[in-house]
């Protein structure tokens, strides 16, 4: 098996090196992946791909992972089908608009990436500073430098290397970044199990700097962080948690961040606040704090600051309300419309023209089972948002 893995290593790495050789190369293999990515969209399998494509087994193998990344890869990048990711950098690359941000925050300065992988955030790094970015994998190092193609502005310098190997001290670096490789399964997520760990990285070159940057598994607790003194930031993409990234050194901002993006909303602060007002009926409008907000631990700043008294939380989600429409809410808003018990549900929904309902709790049975059950028996075209509060569903249209 691992001759198996070892050939099929070097027939990538001659694909790659192919493609960055010559702009026929390139041309070739790029043009083989989106014409694959075509054929998995009308469901045909790698087999009858790489037969259509005239490949060899182990080349329709290679093409056919290249296009499931460039699919992957559809909602998170604008010119998704100029980017070359393998399957791990596909899942754990870092999206267009949180690379943008992180450009813009540390702009003007000298960067130095450690486990730079596929490249992307090196690449908008290099947008806004001077970077080179350090790999020791030979594919995704080969796959940073053809991701450098897809963009129009400077590009980093990329180095295949082991980091300890690698004299950084002439780089000069004002920040060292690093998002570490971590265990696809792991029941926590433990700091010491990344690579490169961000500890040896601080102690090997915080005689160079004292600024660093480390994204992290989004799930991981700040309690777990053994550093003094550091910024703990939550990002979350159209509310869903996306990263969590740790700055240290004059970086720092304050110590608990959220940004919400696209909106570029930001919520920031030194303490974690304790809700001050909390009521048992819900008022007309119900707040739903976004999730990079509730991970920062700053949801009672948010409820205290635009005065949104607590309702209730679930495993998941921090609900406020309000008679008030709150424009500047970090979070998803939404207006009562109606109510019902769970047994009445379907005639209440159809008494409101109701045809799909997305349920924002965990229903007594399987989550898709009693939306597809429930939608099943409705006649109507609009569309609601279902919260149960103290066993009463509260009906819900998204403002």
């Amino acid at each position: 098996m691992e001759n198996k893995d070892k050939s099929k290593d070097r027939i990538f790495e001659k694909i790659l090196e192919e493609s960055l050789k010559l702009e026929s190369g390139y041309e070739l293999w790029d043009s083989l992946i989106n014409k694959a990515v075509d054929k998995i969209r009308e469901g045909r399998s790698a087999d009858i791909i790489g037969k259509e494509l005239k490949l060899s087994a182990s080349e329709s193998k290679i093409i056919f992972d290249l296009s499931i990344s460039r699919l992957r890869s559809e909602s998170k990048f604008t010119n998704y089908e100029k980017i070359w990711l393998d399957g791990y950098s596909s899942r754990y690359s870092t999206p267009e608009s949180v690379a943008m941000y992180r450009s813009e925050r540390l702009k003007g300065n000298r960067i130095i990436d450690i486990g730079s992988g596929a490249g992307i955030q090196s690449i908008f790094f290099a947008r806004n500073s001077k970077v080179a970015g350090i790999e020791i994998d030979k594919v995704r190092y080969l796959l940073s430098l053809l991701n450098s193609k897809a963009y129009d502005w400077e590009m980093p310098s990329f180095i295949n290397n082991d980091f300890h190997k690698e004299n950084i001290d002439v780089l000069h670096p004002s920040i060292i970044f690093s998002d570490p490789l971590r265990a696809e399964t792991e029941a926590e997520r433990n700091i010491r199990s990344l690579l490169p760990n961000p500890y040896e990285i601080i102690e090997l070159y915080e005689h160079l700097t004292k600024e660093f940057v480390f994204d992290l598994p989004p799930q991981m607790k700040r309690s777990k962080i053994n550093i003094e003194n550091f910024e703990s930031e939550y990002i979350s993409i159209n509310g869903s948690l996306n990263r969590f990234t740790v700055y240290i050194g004059k970086l720092k901002r304050k110590n608990f961040s959220a940004v919400l993006l696209p909106k570029m909303i930001t919520v920031e602060s030194d303490v974690q606040d304790k809700i001050n007002h909390s009521i048992k009926i819900p008022h007309k409008y119900i707040y739903s704090v976004d999730p990079a907000v509730i991970y920062a631990g700053l949801e009672g700043n948010v409820s205290n600051n635009l005065s949104l008294p607590f309702l209730y939380r679930d495993k998941r989600r921090v609900i406020l309300t309000s008679d008030e429409k709150k424009e500047e809410f970090p979070g998803e808003t939404y207006c009562i419309i109606g109510e019902s018990s769970e047994d009445h549900l379907v005639n209440s929904l159809n008494s409101l023209g109701a045809g799909k309902i997305f349920p924002r709790y965990n229903p007594s049975e399987e989550y898709y089972n009693f939306k597809t059950s429930i939608e099943s028996k409705l006649s109507g075209k609009e569309l609601y948002y279902l919260f149960n509060y103290d066993g009463q569903i509260l009906i819900c249209k998204k403002t």
